[in-house]
């Protein structure tokens, strides 16, 4: 997702409360200082979703999901989008602050996860980030990240798909900062050029992991760090 100002980017609002549509759709449409943003179109629904991009003829860059919804919700809704349309990203917006929730919904490649009890500034600062950075990361989140893995008896498996993940002593020195990295707010670009390395070289170190680890989204990836010593938020 393109971050020129004269780049459109394209959003749907998933939502059943058509109160919260209109709302959303409000608080994005005043956002003009850096963007140009569009809702093309909202649903009531997962299914009234997949009706409505089947017969779009744009490109959605960004979708706002609630999670509790009729006929369809939320979770089935993103597993859809990211089996159907992996290039679009998808923000959570929901009433439930469950931890398990929050972090059910990260781990199936959300790039974000807000409570509609937020103020608006909160959703533009998540949306901006999602634009800048390609995820939005809070206090919120990690916090709901850390509280289920003190929860559960974790295994890596647990979270993690495959049979077993590598030891940390697999991991390289530079593979453990790009790692510490990741924990923040920082976009691949800035992690480049805090580690002092090409886009490229950040982008191998990314799929290097994913390879060892067998995931496939940078919130797994933090998982990941967090539960074994290597993030400490």
């Amino acid at each position: 997702m393109s971050t020129e100002n004269n780049r459109l980017v394209k959003i749907a609002i998933v939502d059943d409360h058509s109160i919260f549509r209109s709302g959303s759709r409000m608080i994005i449409e005043s956002i003009k200082d850096t963007y140009q943003l569009s809702v093309v179109f909202d649903a009531e629904n997962g299914r009234d979703f997949i009706s409505k991009i089947s017969s779009c003829s744009d490109k959605i860059d960004l979708v706002i999901l609630d999670y509790k919804m009729p006929v369809m919700d939320g979770f089935e809704t993103l597993q859809w989008i990211k089996k159907n349309h992996p290039e679009i990203r998808v923000l959570i917006l929901s009433f439930y602050n469950e931890s398990s929730i929050v972090a059910s919904f990260l781990m199936e490649g959300a790039v974000g996860y807000l409570t509609k009890n937020m103020p608006a500034e909160k959703l533009i600062e998540a949306i901006k980030s999602v634009i800048e950075k390609g995820l939005y990361i809070d206090e919120f989140i990690l916090t709901s990240l850390i509280t289920v893995l003190k929860q559960i008896n974790y295994a890596p498996q647990d979270f993690f798909k495959g049979e077993a993940v590598l030891a940390t002593n697999v991991l390289t020195d530079r593979e453990r900062e790009f790692l510490q990295l990741l924990g923040t707010d920082l976009s691949y670009k800035e992690i480049a050029q805090k580690m002092h390395i090409s886009p490229r070289t950040v982008d191998g170190f990314r799929e290097a992991l994913f390879r060892k680890l067998n995931v496939n989204t940078r919130v797994a990836l933090v998982l990941y760090g967090v539960r074994n010593g290597i993030i400490n938020p």
